[in-house]
């Protein structure tokens, strides 16, 4: 059995807060924005979507944290997380900050490493498409 952790919500309302005093693009009711500035490219919803399951899973690795883990400590379904640690239907935003706090990692810190991931898997379609 995982250790249980602490759920701190201070933590991630800092985070909201910072995010908030940004100029950013947030596309209404989307994640898919969030924390990123507006750029001439967009990036395709569905690939962020995976980008941003890949982060999550990378980050439960690192902690060592196992999708069992997280599902009975938020008394979640494991199909409903097993489908959003695939990609196939997007986390939102209530279930990526409970899991973000309970990793204890940045979601903003997150957000941005899978825009750089679907960035650079589009660059590579685009690469292999010329």
């Amino acid at each position: 059995m995982g250790v249980k952790r602490e759920f701190r919500s201070s933590s991630l309302l800092n985070s909201y807060a910072d995010f908030a005093s940004r100029d950013v693009a947030l596309p209404a009711g989307s994640i898919y924005s969030l924390g990123v500035p507006r750029s001439s490219k967009a990036i395709d919803s569905d690939a962020y979507n995976h980008a941003i399951a890949a982060e999550v899973r990378a980050a439960m690795a690192l902690e060592r944290v196992q999708q069992k883990q997280i599902a009975d400590y938020f008394e979640w379904d494991r199909n409903y997380l097993g489908k959003r640690m695939l990609g196939q239907v997007p986390l939102g935003i209530p279930d990526l900050t409970k899991i973000c706090e309970y990793l204890d990692v940045d979601m903003g810190d997150l957000l941005r490493r899978a825009r750089q991931r679907a960035e650079q898997q589009r660059a590579q379609g685009e690469a292999t498409a010329s």
